[in-house]
């Protein structure tokens, strides 16, 4: 897995304020691995000691309650951890994704007109 430091930086930046806890996992064939963290630095250095090839992460959109700072992936990535972040670990919503797709055969791309119609949809 190649890291680029800065992007990691400006994601966390734009996802997560400086402090606020988030958890990162990595999903590979045959492998995953969960951190919780509370700063881009700290996942970074979590990052660079990971030896996982083409992989998959993730992270959590919403805020998660402090006391699963304390599990043992803290600023580290564990693999195969348990437990990991559930609905009940949730305490408040930060982001909200909404899909807007315009009805269409499966297996087809949107016409420009569609693309156009699920933007003012979305406005």
């Amino acid at each position: 897995m190649t890291i680029n430091d800065n992007e990691v930086r400006k994601t966390i930046a734009v996802m997560k304020p400086e402090g606020e806890l988030f958890e990162v996992r990595i999903i590979a064939s045959g492998t995953n691995a969960s951190g919780y963290f509370t700063s881009a630095e700290l996942l970074i250095q979590a990052l660079q000691s990971l030896r996982i090839g083409n992989c998959n992460v993730y992270i959590t959109l919403n805020g998660i309650k402090d006391e699963c700072y304390s599990r043992q992936q803290r600023d580290q990535f564990i693999r195969n951890a348990k437990p990991t972040t559930t609905d009940s670990d949730i305490f408040c919503y930060d982001w909200l994704m909404i899909d807007i797709d315009p009805q269409r055969a499966a297996g087809t791309s949107s016409s420009e007109e569609q693309i156009q119609q699920a933007k003012a949809k979305r406005e």
